[in-house]
């Protein structure tokens, strides 16, 4: 049985993996990602350069100031010209004889500064509010002797920092939380990537009539086992293909994209590290014991799929309650996507990455879904012994019943 074990894998590893498929579900994802850093990069440079340049930029400009804030000085040095009236500002940008017009209103803090200019573009068109604030904020300097509070009036300051202790330590945050959500990561791209693989393996030798061929020199249990075992090698080399590429671009693009990545500063706990270990397992082991039973009862790999979309949406239903998680994890509803079966990976995963997950609920779901996804693949070999020679329908219980029946009585 070893032998067939270890031909059965290695048969499917190797046309698992020499299909354009697999390689190409696995590298496009990176190759698209590394497009979008690199113009977001480009893009976001620009974006400051373009921003900081606003506040200096120049352009024909009146001013009405109501409210005595402004230092005439300041707005005479930039060229700005005074108006009588509101409308008369108005007036000349909008038959093009200036550019902009500042309206400083008698309440500053009420109403705000009114800023009329000449259509530049969405983004240029931000320079008329940055000078007209600027020009506030420089004349409210003027004011203040100590220019060290005139830093702390402008926000020019650093940003706080917050410790916390958990029963006498400092608590990790967010550093926590990265690499528990990392099963979370692992679970998703285990059933997005291999699930149509999974659903399909069982289904192409019956849309191919070879199952009776191979059912002569293999036993169905060998078979499927088999297939599972090459097929989840495949399904952790194509994750490896996705993510190792995604990580190492996120470590060396940070910087430039402001991203305060430490990977020093990242921890983990004990029981988040097993519980993330034994409930993606578990997780895993349950959603393919679900998929191959689907390929096994339905006749074409095109039925197949269409059932696969609805486990993929049951699994995936749980990142909804993600904020309810964060503000109330005892929630009804989340506690029923803890311990349903088919939710229960997603869940779990999510609330042990929070720091959510007791160590009870982590034994419960995690002895569940070892429990569930050994009887899961259980019934997924039962399944593939009748329903692999049943090529024009859909596998029926009564279909099972009667399958029962005939081993039962030898026959």
């Amino acid at each position: 049985m070893a032998h067939d074990l270890g031909l059965v894998v290695r048969f499917e590893f190797r046309r698992t993996v020499r299909k354009k498929a697999f390689w190409l579900s696995a590298l496009a994802a990176p190759v698209f990602i590394a497009l979008v850093l690199t113009i977001a990069i480009i893009g976001n440079k620009t974006a400051i350069d373009r921003s900081s340049s606003q506040t200096t930029a120049s352009f024909s400009t009146v001013y009405l100031d109501d409210s005595g804030a402004v230092n005439p000085a300041l707005l005479t040095a930039f060229g700005a010209k005074p108006v009588a009236t509101a409308t008369d500002g108005i007036a000349q940008v909008r038959t093009g004889k200036i550019d902009a017009f500042f309206h400083y209103p008698k309440n500053l803090a009420a109403e705000g500064i009114a800023v009329y200019g000449k259509d530049t573009g969405l983004f240029d068109n931000n320079k008329y509010s940055a000078v007209a604030d600027t020009l506030l904020q420089q004349s409210v300097g003027l004011h203040i002797a100590d220019k060290s509070l005139l830093t702390l009036v402008q926000g020019k300051y650093a940003p706080s920092k917050t410790v916390t202790y958990d029963h006498g330590t400092v608590a990790e945050g967010w550093n926590a939380v990265y690499l528990p959500l990392g099963f979370l990561i692992i679970f998703m791209l285990s059933v997005m990537l291999i699930g149509g693989v999974l659903v399909n393996s069982t289904t192409e030798e019956k849309e191919n009539r070879v199952t009776e061929m191979i059912r002569v020199s293999l036993r169905s249990k060998t078979l499927v086992v088999g297939k599972i075992i090459a097929i989840l090698a495949a399904g952790l080399l194509q994750i490896a293909a996705l993510v190792l590429p995604v990580v190492i671009a996120l470590v060396w693009f940070a910087p430039a994209l402001g991203i305060p990545l430490e990977l020093g500063a990242l921890s983990i706990t004990v029981p988040a590290a097993v519980f993330g270990v034994v409930v993606l397992i578990g997780g895993v082991m349950l959603i393919t014991g679900v998929l191959v039973g689907i390929g096994a009862v339905l006749p074409t790999a095109r039925e197949a799929t269409q059932w696969l979309g609805v486990v993929i949406i049951v699994v995936m239903i749980p990142l909804y309650t993600f904020s309810m998680i964060l503000s109330d994890p005892t929630a009804p509803l989340v506690q029923v996507f803890l311990y349903f079966p088919l939710t229960a990976p997603t869940t779990a995963l999510m609330m042990n990455g929070l720091g959510y997950l007791s160590v009870t609920q982590g034994i419960v779901v995690s002895t569940e879904l070892l429990v569930a996804g050994v009887v899961a693949i259980g019934v997924a070999i039962r399944l593939f012994e009748r329903g692999s020679v049943e090529y024009s329908r859909a596998l029926t219980l009564k279909d099972l019943v009667r399958n029962r029946r005939m081993v039962r009585a030898g026959r």
